[in-house]
């Protein structure tokens, strides 16, 4: 992360968020369970302290599930998956697993992913 100027030698710091600490949300029809870590979603905000504006998730969505995220305006969205494949935006780009897809969301209001196949011990249902 790209730090203001004035921030840029402050002393590194570390902040412990355990998994019940996280702020938890789940989509309408709980095909997702997501782990709020840092930022805003909607007027929910995790626990994480972060220097520039910015929004980190961990979602775990189920096989034909899709995960639809109030996402500010001036926001990107980078999604990695961390098992199966997935597309990502309204225009349905792939994205497969361990492969990173990095969004360019402009003037877009929310950030979908659908989950076509999942294979991992996180995949499980929830």
């Amino acid at each position: 992360m790209n730090l203001p100027r004035a921030q840029k030698w402050i002393d590194p710091q570390y902040q412990e968020i355990g998994a019940g600490a996280v702020t938890l949300l789940t989509s309408a029809d709980a095909g997702a369970l997501v782990r709020l870590i840092a930022g805003d979603i909607a007027t929910r905000r995790g626990p994480g302290s972060t220097h520039s504006p910015m929004t980190m998730v961990h979602a775990t969505v189920q096989p034909g599930a899709r995960l639809v995220l109030p996402w500010p305006a001036e926001y990107n969205a980078l999604v990695y998956i961390l098992g199966g494949d997935a597309t990502v935006g309204e225009e349905r780009r792939p994205i497969h697993s361990g492969l990173v897809r990095a969004l360019v969301l402009a003037a877009c209001v929310s950030l979908l992913i659908t989950i076509l196949y999942a294979f991992h011990p996180a995949s499980r249902r929830l």
